[in-house]
């Protein structure tokens, strides 16, 4: 078993990680696809779908913001997250979904181990079902109004306007 990274990380702080394990930093799309193969896609629950299960989502005691490295800070989001993936976290959770501290050595061996040895079904969770994405779609589409009208939208004077005394 080989245990792949892409870590970002400034350069002057390399990441810390096991000897045992590859990291390839950052990746352009084609390369992490290549490597991703095995699990059918890069997507998270993608993999799950396929019968794989999620390591890699690190868990923090205390949620952390967005705003820490210069990477997370060009991300259009400032909320604070407390895994990788919350949502395979919260709703789906083991065995497809293992949350590790990386920071706890013996907690992240315990992990590998069970993954080594813990053999998972594909897992599709109802909401990304056919079924249930027309669910979704018919909860946001029944409460909007389509049918009454409404007049045009007001006009603002442009500058260009305000300008001629249009």
């Amino acid at each position: 078993m080989e245990v792949h990274g892409t870590v970002y990380y400034e350069t002057q702080r390399p990441p810390r990680c096991l000897p045992t394990s590859r990291t390839t930093a950052l990746l352009p799309q084609h390369e992490l696809q290549m490597l991703l193969r095995k699990a059918q896609g890069a997507r998270p629950l993608e993999a799950i779908a396929n019968g794989c299960m999620l390591p890699a989502a690190p868990s923090s005691t205390h949620p952390t913001a967005r705003s820490i490295t210069s990477f997370q800070r060009q991300s259009n989001t400032s909320r604070e997250v407390s895994s990788q993936h919350p949502y395979a976290d919260q709703y789906i959770g083991r065995p497809h979904v293992m949350t590790v501290d990386y920071n706890n050595s013996q907690e992240f061996d315990t992990a590998i181990r069970e993954i080594m040895n813990t053999k998972v079904e594909p897992y599709l969770p109802y909401e990304y079902t056919c079924e249930g994405m027309l669910e979704r779609v018919h909860a946001y589409i029944q409460h909007q109004d389509f049918c009454t009208p409404r007049g045009p939208l007001p006009l603002r004077p442009t500058s260009s306007y305000s300008k001629r005394g249009v």
